[in-house]
């Protein structure tokens, strides 16, 4: 499984060969501008992915930037982490740590299936062809989701949320939690 990860400043690092996801590149390549002393970790639990192929690609946004959190083709986040999925195994929940200062953050994920790195749309509307998914497992109805819809709180203490990746549904879908 490759890690692809990025800093709002452009910069790219590979990662490879991990097979339990415990990201701490983020504040090792000083991908998060002036993490301070008191920077709690966030926890990221990925599943639901129908498949293995392809990334998937992460993107957590600070409030700062919540008006930028519906734009699909946005930059404006914290932190960006492409995951490659070939040696990741069936069914198995992916963990994804990440050092940040405490604040509120929105987490948005796309299952990219074809690397193409765009979410691909079909259909008359556009509707998403790729599954996607949001933390507090936020889901898409009619509208996008709102970064108030997926925001957490993370203070001084460590913080675990659930991401549920699943294709787009007029009833939101599933939205339980990842299993332990």
């Amino acid at each position: 499984m490759w890690i692809e990860s990025a800093g709002t400043g452009g910069s790219v690092h590979r990662r490879g060969g991990a097979r339990v996801l415990a990201v701490f590149a983020s504040l090792c390549l000083g991908l998060v501008p002036a993490v301070p002393a008191s920077a709690a970790e966030l926890t990221i639990r990925l599943c639901g992915m129908a498949n293995r192929t392809g990334n998937l690609s992460i993107a957590v946004f600070s409030q700062a930037h919540a008006v930028e959190f519906t734009d699909a083709l946005s930059r404006a986040f914290s932190v960006s982490v492409t995951l490659r999925l070939a040696d990741a195994a069936p069914d198995a929940v992916l963990p994804l740590t990440i050092p940040l200062p405490p604040g509120k953050y929105a987490v948005r994920v796309i299952h990219d299936e074809n690397a193409n790195d765009i979410l691909d749309r079909g259909g008359l509307v556009g509707l998403p062809k790729e599954s996607y998914g949001y933390s507090r497992n936020a889901r898409a109805r009619v509208a996008a989701v709102q970064f108030d819809d997926a925001a957490v709180t993370l203070g001084s203490e460590p913080l675990a949320v659930d991401v549920r990746i699943a294709p787009w549904s007029l009833t939101g879908g599933d939205d339980s939690p990842c299993p332990p």
